[in-house]
């Protein structure tokens, strides 16, 4: 086989993997921040700025006001990702695992290494665990993947938007 099929080979195998274990996986909050951001998507989804009593993640008590634990970003992404129901605001970390492992390869094949170790990327653990959460931490590693390869690009701009997204 060669090195092209090869790298789509071990490329798809760990895809698979990702998205096997996401669709066996049960929707569960199993993080006390996903709770948060779950509970200030909601309250986006709805038309709200601040969440309520009524939202359905009782522990976020926030005496109707608005509630600054954690930034706002990645609860607005949650919040679109609720509009297609509870699943996709856990399932839509897969998917931007997926995205940073083509980012990734992208990356390696700019500093001429095997595209093949997108393969291994997929299946860091902790890019693992995190890709079946509704935690931000997956979206950061795509925003710093992205600023890196803006800085590969030498397009400052560009990198310094990604990478401060990203922190």
């Amino acid at each position: 086989m060669n090195r092209a099929k090869t790298t789509h080979f071990l490329f798809g195998l760990g895809a698979l993997v990702v998205l096997g274990f996401a669709a066996i996986r049960p929707v569960a909050v199993t993080i006390e921040d996903e709770a948060y951001y779950l509970g200030q998507a909601h309250a986006f989804a709805h038309g709200r700025l601040i969440p309520t009593r009524a939202d359905p993640f009782p522990n976020l008590n926030t005496n109707s006001r608005l509630y600054a634990k954690y930034p706002l970003a990645w609860p607005l992404v949650l919040a679109a990702a609720l509009k297609g129901g509870i699943v996709w605001a856990f399932r839509l970390n897969g998917l931007i695992a997926m995205a940073s492992a083509v980012v990734f390869v992208f990356l390696l094949k700019r500093r001429n290494l095997s595209p093949a170790y997108g393969f291994l990327f997929l299946l860091q653990p902790g890019l693992f665990f995190y890709s079946q959460t509704a935690m931000a931490d997956t979206l950061g590693v795509f925003l710093l993947l992205l600023g890196l390869l803006q800085l590969e690009k030498e397009n400052g701009m560009a990198a310094g938007f990604f990478l401060g997204f990203a922190g």
